[in-house]
């Protein structure tokens, strides 16, 4: 049996009808694609930021920015939709992802906020997020939701507030939305894994001396429901590492796991993705990318 493939968020198409073929074509788990090529509300910072702790749209349309006004916010989400349009009645399951409050939390600091930001993200972000899935259960009736928190900021050492104590925010947003996290780094993973995330999604090729020190509580989480996404395929120009060295660092992964206690059986049902959004590529590239996913899927077995 194949693994399931999805995406990580976003893509680098202009034409959102596009994006929907490429995600249906590419991925036995759709995705809500982001495409900031698009929009630049279509940006992880602005997707799920803009107008939130009174702050807007960054100079030039990058980031946020203190006391800025927001941007159009009909304008955050085409890419999702398009997507929605596509799918039929009765799809199993979906994946969708907003960004987390930590990396939230830093560039409304970049942006010139000042104070703590944590209060008004607990409730602005939860309150959007509640939203978004409410609106996919609407869309998509019976559907099974995944919800990754995209938390880049994790890989930035000092970045959860006051060390492994600081994630009350991302702690609460995991448990409320019964979501996952997705770092494209090499995160505290110990203090990720004893959040009980539903999924972790990494990047294998990131994976250092953390991952391997935090082994035996990521075992725990997997025993607990955890499931593991191995971003599997680098987002980068051809030529693409080959199958079978993609292949080996997953399986590196999973012995680093199944030595710490994980069950095996855990490691058989996680998925595989992209290392991150694609949107930095052409669409060509994209298509490669995709497509090597697929190929080390069906490896993995």
């Amino acid at each position: 049996m194949t693994r399931p493939v999805t995406g990580v968020g976003s893509l680098p198409h202009n034409d959102p009808a596009e994006a929907a073929r490429f995600v249906a074509g590419t991925a036995t788990v759709p995705y809500l694609p982001q495409l900031p090529n698009l929009d630049p509300e279509e940006g992880m910072l602005l997707q799920w930021g803009d107008g939130l702790c009174g702050s807007g749209r960054g100079p030039g349309g990058l980031g946020l920015a203190a006391g800025a006004k927001p941007g159009d916010r009909a304008r955050a989400f085409v890419g999702g939709t398009a997507v929605l349009d596509l799918l039929e009645p009765g799809t199993r399951r979906v994946k969708t992802q907003a960004t987390g409050p930590l990396t939230l939390a830093a560039a409304l600091a970049a942006g010139g906020f000042r104070g703590d930001p944590r209060p008004c993200l607990a409730d602005g972000l939860a309150e959007r997020i509640a939203g978004h899935l409410e609106l996919l259960a609407a869309r998509l009736p019976g559907t099974e939701v995944t919800l990754i928190l995209d938390e880049p900021a994790l890989a930035v050492p000092g970045s959860i507030p006051g060390g492994a104590g600081g994630t009350g925010v991302l702690a609460d947003l995991i448990a409320g939305f019964g979501a996952g996290i997705h770092c494209c780094g090499d995160a505290d993973w110990d203090a990720v894994a004893r959040l009980r995330p539903a999924a972790l999604s990494v990047d294998t090729a990131s994976l250092g001396p953390r991952f391997a020190d935090a082994a035996p509580s990521i075992a725990e989480a997997l025993s607990d429901g955890t499931r593991m996404i191995w971003g599997a395929v680098p987002v980068s120009s051809p030529p693409l590492p080959s199958v079978g060295a993609l292949v080996g660092r997953v399986r590196r992964a999973e012995g680093v796991l199944v030595l710490a206690g994980a069950d095996l059986a855990a490691l058989e049902a996680a998925w595989v993705t992209p290392a991150c959004g694609l949107a930095g590529l052409t669409e060509d590239q994209a298509a490669a990318v995709a497509a090597r996913v697929i190929e080390v899927a069906e490896a993995l077995g």
